[in-house]
């Protein structure tokens, strides 16, 4: 009698009730390598009456009857082990199912279709397949399917998308299925929750149509989908920046003041009468829209303000009419604070004749060396190096520290109302080194600041006055030390809702396994109260870093990089509350204050960044979506793309608003000084800005990158095919420091070679560092294929010879003079560019006659120029004259230095005629 058609996926109890009873059964069966051999495994013991005729195979489609040819029985040694019998067959089967059956015989000896009496009805046969270890290209099934009965398909109207289309559709439904229910009054139940599912779908409806409007870029109206979409094609939507500026402090009372920045609040003017020094909680009734904020950055260390810092002046070496010139990198400035006075010179001694007295309002009045009293020239000799910062009231400059250069007074008439308020230009410090003048015992600072930060403008130190008074001028332009950068921005702290526990079913492993319970974080999107989430612009990395300041350059704080600039927040996470943990009053203070973490680490610190894309599964990141209302909510990693938050965990954010345009006040805008925390005693701090303060930029409009972003690729280069690419790619990425680039392919005979001819500002000789930093930057864009090589300009001699008539009534000389200023390669008298100035060409561009001419008449006193000689140096004629020009090639420029030192650098002949 054969089993019941059922299939259960465990049944174990059977087997076991099977073993208990004595009762024999097979348990699997196993095919050999050679598929001709069965291994049996039975339920306990196997039977001694067991022989060949005994098993029947049957199934199969090609390979039928296959006949058992022996039988061996191995016995297990323990009885708690199952025995097991080897079957040889005659030969092996196909890829069909087969089943061993064990058979009986019957009263009669004869074999019968009957289960042997001590053989359990449902184990007496079992299935097995001989090619089961044959590799397959699908993995075989767990378990037979045991599909539920097919429900008939039900009509649907996709045209259904509003309520009243919905609420006729499930009526025209029940009709249907309900004949019976004929009710359609409005009390009814049944019409109650019809019109509740139809409501329900007509929001789901709404819904989708939602998403379906987000998901392309032409009708998406979410700012955080529109952002999303141009990310996909490599456009960044920027979401503005604040703007920066410089806070120069006054300190009156102490010699030096340390204050934390989280502590202070810059602020605009305050409606009302107030003080420069105002507490928090006396400003805390004004309206945020009354006044702007700006605060330095928290990761600033701990601010030192000097006295003697408040106004530094220049030492001019007891010259006169002394400026700073335009290009200037370096200073001498006044030591505030000198050591006791050096010993007072003898009676008679400092009164008039050669050892007189030092005016100090007489420039150019310095007493020499050997006409100072002997023992005031012993004591300056015998004074020590001077270490910075070494006592009290000193300037204690650094490199690092940031100065503002400006003018106070008018050079003229000496009136601060007269001081040029566009004179005024910040710098960063390279080299600090103090010192003693000699000659006059002034103790001194010379300070270098970067390259980058070259003066802009000369600096006026001292001047005559007008008429009638005459009377030199002196501390015309000052520095400024107490140097902060700040930028707009309130902070803000608020305790986000902690992350919701949400409770899931985890997958089964089959369909015949209970599952088990477990508990998860629902997705977790906070919202952040206050809108207008302030975004600070980092340096351009790639530019800067090619300077000797790199992004530390003053000079580069009002050049934001819009496409990377990050929201100003922080995110603290605590433990759930049901943790053991400490207390986290001083973990939460170093996070306020300055982002960091303390020695418990209970509190871990999250970091904003642009996108999760390269943020890996425990990187603590997260992004600040901004909404077009200005409203913002936080997004969290998923666990691969980003750490995802942990059911239960809280948040803190502090973060800062303000943001855009409404932050470039001018200069002298601050006014306030809103102390949070340690308001100062005895201590009298003033601020102001004496620049204006720059780089708030509003947020990209959604109409501005829908129209840009599918045009970024056929307008900005993101790899170098052509040679010329590579020169277009230097220009538009270092275009502060690169004045003109040009490339050419050269071939070597193994691979491409790429050279990149580069002419940088201000130089006619690029640095290396500058060359290496471009070779690094462009490896990036490089064509497989292709070595590039960036080398500077390959510049060509040029032999230039002019005979000149000039015009009776001038001066022969001066207009030789003038010629060879406008024919050089500096700026003239009235910072003009010279003709071969190295910023006034441009690659392969020919040296023309005409144009020589040109400028040579525009010297007044020319009245005939001709040009007699125009090659190339110590290389003879080639038709230059005849053709009118001398040609470069692509990456050549023209070179003429009028440099006797170096002649093999250009050189100018000029041959006067007439005049006087």
């Amino acid at each position: 009698m054969s089993s019941a058609p059922i299939y259960c996926a465990h049944d174990d109890k059977r087997r076991a009730a099977v073993r208990g009873a004595d009762l024999n059964g097979i348990d699997s069966v196993e095919v050999d390598c050679a598929q001709t051999t069965l291994i049996v495994t039975f339920l306990g013991r196997a039977p001694e009456w067991i022989q060949p005729e005994n098993l029947r195979i049957e199934g199969g489609r090609r390979e039928r009857d296959i006949q058992v040819l022996a039988v061996s029985i191995e016995r297990a040694d323990d009885d708690g082990l199952d025995d097991r019998m080897f079957v040889t067959v005659a030969r092996p089967g196909d890829f069909s199912t087969y089943r061993l059956v064990i058979v009986a015989r019957d009263e009669s000896g004869r074999l019968s279709h009957e289960t042997p009496n001590d053989f359990d009805a449902r184990y007496a046969s079992a299935e097995f397949s001989f090619k089961a270890g044959c590799p397959q290209d699908q993995d075989p099934a767990d378990c037979p399917p045991c599909a539920p009965e097919p429900v008939p398909a039900v009509a649907i109207d996709y045209l259904a998308r509003d309520y009243q289309s919905f609420r006729r559709l499930m009526l025209d439904r029940l009709a249907l299925t309900l004949p019976d229910w004929k009710e359609r009054h409005a009390p009814d139940i049944g019409i109650t929750l019809v019109e509740l599912l139809a409501y329900a779908a007509d929001d789901l409806s709404y819904y989708q149509d939602a998403v379906a409007t987000e998901t392309f870029l032409d009708s998406a109206r979410l700012r955080e989908s529109v952002r999303r979409h141009c990310r996909l094609v490599d456009y960044r939507l920027h979401q503005g920046a604040s703007a920066r500026t410089w806070a120069a402090f006054q300190l009156e009372g102490k010699a030096t003041f340390d204050i934390a920045p989280a502590d202070l609040m810059l602020t605009t003017a305050l409606p009302g009468e107030h003080d420069p020094m105002v507490r928090a909680e006396d400003a805390a009734g004004i309206a945020w829209s009354d006044y702007l904020v700006f605060e330095a950055p928290a990761e600033l260390p701990a601010l030192t303000f000097r006295r003697s810092r408040n106004r530094i002046q220049f030492y001019d070496w007891g010259g006169s009419a002394c400026c700073l010139t335009k290009g200037a990198t370096s200073a001498t400035l006044i030591e505030p604070n000198e050591p006791e006075e050096p010993p007072a010179p003898p009676d008679g001694e400092g009164e008039g004749g050669e050892g007189g007295a030092f005016d100090p309002n007489q420039p150019g009045a310095l007493p020499r060396a050997e006409n100072r009293p002997e023992k005031q020239r012993v004591a300056l000799a015998q004074q020590e190096p001077v270490t910075p910062g070494e006592r009290p009231g000193r300037l204690g400059l650094a490199p690092g520290d940031v100065l503002v250069l400006m003018e106070v007074i008018g050079p003229r008439t000496g009136r601060h109302g007269d001081a040029d308020p566009t004179r005024r230009h910040v710098v960063r410090l390279t080299a600090v080194e103090e010192g003693v003048d000699s000659l006059t015992g002034q103790r001194i600072v010379e300070v270098q600041w970067c390259p980058e930060d070259a003066l802009p403008f000369p600096f006026c130190l001292s001047a005559r006055s007008e008429a009638p008074n005459c009377e030199w001028l002196t501390g015309i332009s000052i520095a400024l030390g107490n140097v902060v950068p700040v930028d707009h921005g309130r902070s803000i702290e608020q305790v986000l809702s902690p992350v919701s526990a949400g409770r899931i079913d985890a997958a089964c492993d089959d369909r015949c396994t209970p599952s088990e319970t477990r508990i998860v974080a629902k997705r977790y999107r906070p919202r952040l109260e206050r809108a207008d989430v302030t975004f600070v612009a980092p340096p351009a990395s790639d530019e800067q870093s090619c300077g000797s300041c790199g992004g530390t350059a003053a000079s580069v704080a009002g050049k934001p990089d819009l496409i990377g600039a990050l929201p100003a927040i922080r995110l603290a996470s605590l433990p759930p509350a049901n943790a053991a943990q400490p207390d986290l009053q001083d973990e939460l203070r170093a996070v306020r204050g300055a982002g960091a973490r303390t020695m418990a680490g209970a509190v871990s610190l999250w970091r904003p960044r642009l996108d999760l894309l390269d943020s890996g599964p425990q990187d603590a990141h997260f992004v600040v979506e901004v909404a077009e209302d200005g409203s913002a909510g936080l997004r969290f990693g998923d666990g691969r793309s980003g750490r995802a938050p942990v059911a239960g965990e809280r948040f803190v954010a502090f973060y800062r608003v303000g943001n855009g345009p409404a932050g470039n006040v001018g200069a002298g805008a601050l006014r306030h000084l809103v102390f949070r925390n340690n308001f100062p005693d005895g201590v009298t701090l003033t601020v102001t800005n004496p620049l204006p303060a720059r780089g708030g930029t509003a947020p990209e409009p959604m109409a501005d990158g829908k129209l840009r972003a599918p045009q970024l690729f056929r307008t900005r280069l993101e790899r170098a095919v052509a040679a010329e690419d590579y020169a277009a790619i230097a220009m538009r990425d270092f275009p502060a420091l690169v004045q003109r680039a040009a490339a050419a392919l050269r071939a070597t005979g193994v691979r491409s070679e790429v050279q990149v001819a580069i002419d940088s500002y201000g130089t006619s000789d690029p640095p290396q560092s500058l060359l290496d930093c471009i070779a690094r930057h462009l490896e990036r864009y490089r064509r497989i294929g292709h070595d590039v090589r960036v080398v500077p300009a390959r510049k060509v001699p040029i032999d230039l010879a002019l005979r000149v008539c000039v015009t009776p009534g001038h001066v022969a000389e001066q207009v030789l003079t003038e010629l060879r200023e406008t024919l050089g390669p500096r700026f003239d008298r009235v910072n003009r560019p010279g003709f071969f100035n190295p910023d006034a060409l441009s690659f392969g561009e020919g040296v023309m006659t005409s144009r020589i001419l040109a400028a040579a008449h525009r010297v007044p006193g020319v009245a005939h120029a001709e040009v007699t000689k125009l090659e190339r140096l110590f290389e003879g004629p080639d038709g230059e004259l005849e053709a009118g020009i001398l040609r470069l090639g692509p990456l050549e420029l023209a070179r003429l230095d009028q440099d006797r030192d170096a002649p093999e650098n250009g050189r100018l002949s000029l041959t006067m005629e007439t005049g006087r």
